[in-house]
């Protein structure tokens, strides 16, 4: 699929050929995490993504969980 979300430096991206459980790829910077689509959002992995982008890129997961999920949805089933 691609970009889902690109704001405020954060790139959200679902991938087609993709896995459970549902989750985001968040891009920042040049590093990447990947995040759980869901109401309390949780960091499955990080490559040296600074704290306080985690942070603000849980914040975002759960701001948009209506749309990351409905997507995913979408692509995955």
């Amino acid at each position: 699929m691609g970009t889902i979300i690109n704001e405020d430096g954060f790139r959200l991206m679902i991938y087609s050929n993709d896995h459970l459980p549902p989750h985001v790829h968040v891009y920042k910077s040049g590093v990447e995490a990947k995040i759980s689509i869901s109401q309390n959002p949780y960091l499955i992995e990080s490559t040296r993504m600074k704290s306080i982008d985690l942070k603000k890129a849980l914040i975002k997961v759960q701001q948009y969980y209506l749309i990351l999920i409905s997507t995913w949805s979408d692509i995955h089933g």
